[in-house]
């Protein structure tokens, strides 16, 4: 994990931390090596270069996750929000937002048997809600990167979580009891308390 600025909250596990910038591991946080204030090789983040619709989107009311999921093929979209406890189906492919937002205690199911890696681009930012869960088949975390060219991409608390995520002008906050299997690459990157991150950076070159 590098970034300007790291925060690590207690009961969490970051692994290895690297920073030029300051380092903050609160009271009871479990961590690796810490160096901060270093010098260390510059990071090039990815380019966001989203190009979403810019009109129109999609806000789901919980009605419309009780009569079922929401698929979305790769491809340009406005705005969008599910309601809670909702379903988002997602395949390998390239998808672009103007902003995103997954409500509390929904399901995000990633299908990458097709063969192709995930890549989501924001313009805006990125919410992914409390208790919101990941399942990937078809790949695993190294297949899937999720990228907010805002000043948030926010993984709130008890959720599980996998893919690299990128915010460059923005912080990455990795909610508290929640675990994220990739990477996360960011301004600053904030991991709260007792969240576990387990690395598992993206694979593939992001085009």
């Amino acid at each position: 994990m590098t970034a300007g600025g790291v925060k690590a909250g207690p009961g969490s596990s970051a692994g290895e931390i690297t920073s030029a910038g300051v380092v903050k591991v609160q009271k009871g946080a479990s961590t690796g090596a810490v160096t901060e204030g270093a010098t260390v090789q510059k990071v090039t983040l990815p380019t966001v270069n989203a190009n979403p619709e810019g009109t129109g989107g999609i806000l789901r009311k919980p009605k419309d996750a009780q009569a079922g999921a929401l698929m979305l093929m790769p491809g340009r979209y406005g705005k969008v929000e599910s309601a809670p406890k909702d379903n988002l189906i997602l395949v390998g492919g390239d998808y672009h937002f103007v902003d995103l937002t997954v409500d509390a205690f929904s399901t995000i199911t990633i299908d990458l048997s097709n063969g192709q890696p995930l890549v989501i681009r924001v313009a805006e930012e990125i919410t992914f809600g409390s208790g919101v869960k990941m399942k990937v088949t078809g790949g695993d975390a190294s297949d899937i990167i999720i990228m907010a060219d805002g000043s948030k991409l926010w993984l709130r608390d008890d959720g599980v979580y996998y893919g690299t995520m990128v915010a460059p002008n923005g912080n990455v906050i990795i909610g508290q009891k929640s675990e994220l299997t990739g990477a996360a690459w960011g301004r600053e990157v904030w991991v709260m308390t007792d969240s576990v991150t387990k690395a598992a950076a993206y694979r593939h070159p992001v085009p």
